[in-house]
């Protein structure tokens, strides 16, 4: 084998370009035989070029700027977001597998087994929602980031990677150091509030093929902001009415949104569907609910009105929290911006929900 050959070799084992092995594979014998310093120093030379001209592939590369730090947290976030909904599903399989499996147990026994297992399920069906939750509050939050200031960015990007880091390692970040809606101040009017809507009648809807049904409307608040209160006299300026459907096996959160104003929209906007909303009950728990469908604004210049719909999809959970709790602030993203309403009627939606599981 020749001696360059020998030298190429020598390169593939040491992880140096050929250019610079050859070089110092010519060196070796040259450093074997130094004695005096001037060698030394025409060695430190000849080292030095060899060292410069290797490729700089190993070299740092340049810090990240926060344009793609801001994308990489939303491209975790969601990542972690489809990891959570695929671990759910497989727990709501599981937790049905389980309560059949454990309808039929007789020995008691197998029963405590059984049952231990369950809590281990919905004590880890409490983690996802959780996480879920926290996650959908920072896509929430980093969809914001273009229109604030880098200073604030950066500050809200620092905790948000560290929340992101801890929920890798299979943990939660510290509820309180998160971000809470109700802790904000919102949008506020003279609203009445009622603890339910007596002799509401439970009506209910059901297509022609027989797979779908729905409640009828229901109102669920309305507002009118402070400033607009001397303009508008004997009805609110916007009113939410909300209603509950069911497609095969899933259900879903309608609310029709009307504006006492043509103009609405100029000045509202659109509903972001990029966005979750926010329901925030009156025991200070709340879930988000990411829109399933959200229609274009209907205007009507006889009526003088401005109509926006939008859809929910729930999840098993959703349907728990709003069948068991008093809703009690509901903020939602427009595209001008969030804002965040009083609830007027705080059993609409348990008493909608039942309504639509008792009709046959």
């Amino acid at each position: 084998m020749g001696h360059k050959q020998q030298c190429l070799q020598w390169s593939a084992k040491i992880g140096k370009s050929p250019a610079t092995a050859l070089v110092l594979c010519n060196l070796r014998p040259l450093m074997a035989s130094i004695h005096t310093l001037h060698q030394i120093a025409l060695l430190s030379l000849m080292l030095a070029f060899c060292a410069a001209a290797e490729p700089a592939i190993a070299r740092s590369a340049d810090p990240p700027t926060l344009a793609q730090r801001i994308a990489l947290a939303e491209k975790r976030i969601g990542f972690a977001l489809d990891d959570v909904g695929k671990r759910l599903r497989a727990q709501q399989i599981s937790e049905d597998s389980l309560h059949t499996v454990l309808a039929g147990a007789a020995e008691k026994s197998v029963n405590r087994k059984l049952q231990k297992e369950l809590k281990k399920l919905l004590a880890e069906r409490k983690f996802l929602y959780t996480k879920r939750n926290m996650l959908r509050e920072m896509l929430t939050d980093a969809r914001q980031f273009p229109y604030q200031p880098d200073s604030k960015v950066l500050r809200k990007l620092r905790s948000m990677e560290n929340s992101l880091d801890l929920m890798d390692s299979g943990k939660l970040p510290v509820f309180d150091e998160q971000k809470q809606l109700s802790a904000e101040e919102g949008v506020r009017g003279n609203t009445a509030v009622y603890a339910q809507d007596i002799g509401a009648p439970c009506r209910v809807e059901h297509a022609a093929d027989g797979k779908r049904k729905a409640t009828a409307y229901s109102e669920w608040f309305s507002h009118t902001a402070p400033e607009l209160e001397k303009h508008v006299r004997g009805q609110d300026f916007m009113r939410c009415e909300a209603r509950f459907l069911e497609s095969r096996k899933d259900t879903y959160l309608e609310l029709r949104i009307v504006f006492n104003s043509y103009k609405a929209s100029d000045f509202v906007g659109s509903i972001d569907p990029s966005l979750p909303a926010r329901i925030d009950f009156l025991n200070e728990s709340f879930i988000y609910l990411t829109p399933y469908a959200v229609a274009e604004a209907v205007r009507d210049r006889r009526s003088g009105q401005t109509v926006f719909h939008v859809q929910f999809q729930l999840d098993r959970e959703d349907m728990r929290y709003l069948s068991r709790q008093q809703a009690d602030v509901f903020t939602l993203f427009w595209t001008s911006g969030p804002a965040r309403y009083e609830i007027v009627r705080l059993d609409v939606l348990g008493d909608l929900l039942t309504c639509l599981r008792e009709a046959e």
